[in-house]
C-alpha cells in the first residue's frame, strides 16, 4: 500500500496530549516522524488506506502533507 505524509495538528498542545495522539497514530499504523511541540503539529506517514479512520480521531486535525518542489536556480524562467 502507499505511504502518504500528514500533519496532524493538536489544538491543545500540551505535552501529555502529544504524546497521547502519537501513540493514537502508532496505533492505528502510523509512522510518527516528529512532533513539533512548540506549534503542536505531528508529520507522520501512513497507508493511504488508514487515512479516513485517522480523520476521525478526537481532538486532532489530520491533513495531508502538501509538498511544493521549485525549480532549480538555473531554470528557464515561465
Amino acid at each position: 500500500m502507499k505511504k502518504i505524509g500528514i500533519n496532524v495538528t493538536v489544538p491543545d498542545p500540551t505535552p501529555a496530549k502529544l504524546k497521547s495522539v502519537a501513540q493514537s497514530l502508532r496505533g492505528h499504523g502510523a509512522t510518527v516522524k516528529s512532533i513539533l511541540d512548540a506549534i503542536g503539529v505531528i508529520r507522520a506517514s501512513v497507508d493511504a488506506d488508514k487515512l479516513p479512520a485517522l480523520q476521525r480521531l478526537p481532538g486532532c486535525v489530520v491533513e495531508l502533507d502538501q509538498s511544493v518542489q521549485l525549480p532549480p536556480p538555473d531554470a528557464d524562467v515561465q
